[in-house]
């Protein structure tokens, strides 16, 4: 049958059961579902927390509405995890696929496979252990770990104001990507942090919120090598931003 939690205070226990059956899960409105394993072909969560572990899960995990939903413990099911609206926090992990086509999925845990950004944003403040594309209207942010390739179609922004990205494969940036970085002070600064080789093109946009002074700062290293340059810099103020290209980094400074 089909299981529907709904409603603040709405808690299902499974009991710590090993193997309960459902066609469908639906948790919503504060509802709970927690304590044991469920093998479900779809979930949908509004609002509300899923802490018992999920298998099979074919058709995968939908979050919908405009709440926030929690998905906690150890996920198994096989399916994609999509986010169309609201914010969908990862608490645990997952081995599959995910995708956000709206609003945030926010990455605290490990999302175990790759990571499509169509819409909304990709907030990586856990583990990403697949590779990471953002399309034209995706956002990525975050101070955690991409484990494999970063491809820029969108906006890029590291760190949670400001903060580090790391990359564990490549990085490219392709001619519609931004790399957002914010510059507070000589030592509070964004920084996109590559394993492997960073391509580059299309834009990097600088939020001065501090005074930046005469520093150069690092803003992206990459371990394999740089390739390519921006085509555009711009910035939030009157200064004008100076890149310096090195072999393995891309610095800049601020002028009158």
């Amino acid at each position: 049958g089909n299981v529907v939690v709904y409603g603040g205070g709405a808690v299902m226990d499974l009991g710590g059961h090993p193997d309960v059956a459902a066609v469908s899960v639906a948790v919503g409105w504060g509802g709970e579902l927690r304590n044991g394993t469920i093998d479900a072909g779809l979930v949908e969560i509004d609002e509300g927390r899923i802490s018992a572990t999920i298998v099979n899960g074919e058709y995968g995990v939908y979050k919908t509405g405009t709440g926030v939903g929690y998905l906690e413990g150890e996920q198994l099911y096989s399916g994609t995890t999509t986010i169309l609206s609201g914010v969908l926090e990862l608490l645990g992990s997952t081995i599959s696929d995910s995708r956000v086509d709206g609003g945030i999925f926010r990455v605290s845990g490990v999302a175990g496979g790759d990571v499509e950004v169509n819409g909304g944003a990709l907030i990586v403040n856990g583990t990403v252990g697949g590779s990471v594309t953002v399309h034209d209207f995706g956002v990525v942010g975050g101070d955690g770990f991409i484990a494999q390739n970063l491809i820029n179609n969108g906006i890029v922004g590291p760190g949670n104001s400001p903060g580090t990205l790391t990359i564990g494969g490549d990085y490219t940036q392709t001619a519609n990507g931004i790399l957002g970085i914010e510059i507070a002070s000589s030592t509070q600064y964004d920084r996109l942090v590559v394993g492997g080789t960073a391509s580059l093109d299309g834009a990097v946009y600088f939020y001065v919120s501090g005074r930046p002074g005469s520093t150069k700062y690092q803003f992206l290293t990459a371990e394999g090598g740089v390739e390519g340059e921006f085509a555009t810099v711009s910035t939030n103020t009157l200064l004008t931003a100076q890149l310096f290209y090195l072999p393995n980094a891309v610095q800049v400074s601020f002028e009158q």
